[in-house]
């Protein structure tokens, strides 16, 4: 009944070198996808596939080209290539042939032929020809700037631009991309494990000072989740009315100028993140806003004075916050701990149940297929895995490919 479960634990048990957290990929549309590369493309630290890899030449070229692909913005035959390294990555013998190779699910014929080719050259044409093409090389460049994704970077290249410094002089740039073009390298910078733990404590502290019934979950390098029991989708607690604003006398006093649009009511999720946000600038925390919305943050931030050394000085570092209500809490910490495989599996459990997953609830499906507003309640990861008739899974151990997925 559970034997996906039990293959998945047996196979990351032995695999015990661990390094756990998120990492980040291209841009930022990347930044809470759980299975990240590092730096220039946003990311948390995986489990280790070189460990037990026997084909680690094949996976290396398999994700060269999965990279190329999303820089070119063909997401399909990028996740095709992903999903066939994960797979090859764990697949307990060297291949020879490219017939061995198409026994492997998710590899197909065109996959097969590139693996054939590596198996009999050790190398990759196409590889070669992305790696030496001017336009190419500019375009992965520019993919590895925040703010700028494969559409912006092609039209970077249509006027002309193919270097770093010819984008220095390029106007036009948006807020997002110069912090991005000016903090290129310190972003690219992996974070120490060390590092990541000072992190933690931080926000614990500077949050729970603001409000100490914040909910903390770190979920990426320095990623954050948050929630507070006022804030709940299933009942929302709104915040009380502001005093109304004193009406003139007109016998006495003159309106002054058009008269003010009555100011609205701030919700609960507004008031949760402005007081967040404001804790985390009061302490030197955050340097840069690059997108300010009452339930998700885009920035950069740095170690306060005083919290860096030698091994990892204070560098710029891009940082999400997202705010979740209580009742959708665990539902996020599943989504964002997980890899693209784990969490499709997930959803496939929770289809054959009748009810659809997402990040945010669990809602049952009307005889349409489509989710009505019938939500299941729950509070933890382990009360909707046990829903889904799945052991609880740490964090660490959510690094699956889809051969380990057959339930």
């Amino acid at each position: 009944m559970r034997r996906f479960t039990e293959t998945w634990i047996a196979v990351a048990r032995k695999r015990r070198n661990v390094a756990i957290g998120f990492a980040s990929v291209g841009g930022d549309r990347a930044r809470w996808a759980s299975n990240r590369p590092a730096a220039g493309m946003n990311s948390f630290d995986q489990l280790d596939p070189d460990s037990r890899n026997q084909n680690k030449k094949i996976t290396d070229f398999l994700e060269e080209l999965a990279v190329t692909e999303k820089v070119r913005g063909h997401a399909f035959k990028a996740t095709a290539y992903t999903k066939a390294a994960q797979t090859i990555a764990r697949y307990p013998t060297p291949l020879f042939s490219r017939e061995e190779a198409l026994k492997i699910p998710g590899v197909g014929t065109s996959i097969a032929d590139k693996i054939e080719e590596i198996i009999q050259t050790g190398t990759l044409a196409r590889s070669n020809y992305d790696a030496t093409d001017p336009l190419f090389k500019a375009l992965r460049l520019f993919s590895r700037i925040s703010g700028f994704g494969p559409v912006a970077a092609k039209k970077l290249i249509d006027e002309g631009i193919m270097t770093l410094e010819q984008l220095h002089e390029r106007e036009g740039l948006t807020k997002h991309q110069k912090i991005g073009l000016k903090h290129l390298d310190e972003f690219e910078q992996r974070i120490p494990r060390a590092e990541m733990d000072v992190w933690a404590a931080i926000y614990n502290d500077v949050l729970k000072q603001a409000d100490e019934k914040f909910e903390i979950a770190i979920v990426g390098n320095v990623d954050i989740m948050l929630t507070h029991p006022d804030f709940n989708l299933g009942n929302p607690i709104q915040p009380p009315e502001p005093e109304p604003e004193p009406v003139p006398d007109p016998e006495t006093e003159k309106p002054k100028g058009r008269r003010r649009k009555p100011k609205k009511t701030p919700t609960m999720e507004h008031i949760l993140m402005t007081r967040a946000l404001d804790a985390l600038r009061e302490a030197g925390i955050l340097t840069d806003d690059l997108g300010v919305g009452d339930t998700k943050y885009m920035g950069v931030c740095r170690l306060p004075e005083g919290k860096g050394d030698a091994n990892w000085p204070r560098l710029h570092r891009r940082i999400d916050i997202r705010l979740f209500p209580k009742d959708c809490f665990a539902f996020g910490q599943l989504h964002f701990t997980g890899n693209d495989v784990f969490n499709k599996h997930c959803r496939w459990r929770a289809i054959q149940r009748g009810y659809r997953l997402s990040e945010y609830a669990m809602k049952r499906l009307g005889a349409d297929g489509n989710p009505t507003d019938e939500r299941v309640v729950m509070y933890t990861e382990e009360e909707i895995l046990n829903f889904l008739d799945l052991d609880h899974i740490p964090p660490e151990m959510r690094n699956v490919s889809p051969d380990m997925c057959k339930a």
